[in-house]
C-alpha cells in the first residue's frame, strides 16, 4: 500500500520546484528534458500550476524526418509573468475538455461481459 501523505508531499515539492524554475526564467523556453530532471510527471505538475492561475504556455515542437515528413514531439514550456491579453486564468481553467462527453470519466460506465 502506498504512503499517500508522502506522495502528496512529493507532488507539492515537485510543483514548487517547477514553479521556482519558471519564475527564475520568465519568457524563456524550458525544454522537457530539463523538467524531467525534477519529475517524470512534469506535465501533470504544470497542469496543476495552470489551474492555480499561473500562465505557462506550451511551445509546440516538430521533428522533420529524413523523408521530409514532420512528427510531433514534446514541446517546451514558457512561463508568462503577466496575464495574456484576452485570456484570464478563469477562462483558461473554464475551457472544457475536447472529448465528446465532457470531462473524462464524467459519465458512468459499465464493464462489458
Amino acid at each position: 500500500m502506498s504512503d499517500l501523505p508522502a506522495e502528496l508531499s512529493d507532488r507539492a515539492q515537485h510543483k514548487a520546484k517547477i514553479l521556482a524554475l519558471c519564475q527564475a526564467r520568465p519568457m524563456v523556453e524550458i525544454e522537457p528534458d530539463e523538467l524531467r530532471t525534477i519529475t517524470p510527471h512534469y506535465q501533470q505538475r504544470i497542469s496543476e500550476l495552470r489551474r492555480d492561475g499561473w500562465y505557462i504556455e506550451n511551445v509546440p515542437r516538430t521533428l522533420t524526418l529524413a523523408n521530409g515528413q514532420t512528427k510531433k514531439r514534446d514541446g517546451a514550456y514558457r512561463y508568462l509573468p503577466y496575464e495574456p491579453l484576452g485570456r484570464s486564468a478563469d477562462t483558461i481553467v473554464a475551457q472544457g475538455w475536447s472529448s465528446k462527453h465532457g470531462r473524462p470519466f464524467e459519465e458512468s460506465f459499465r464493464l462489458k461481459p
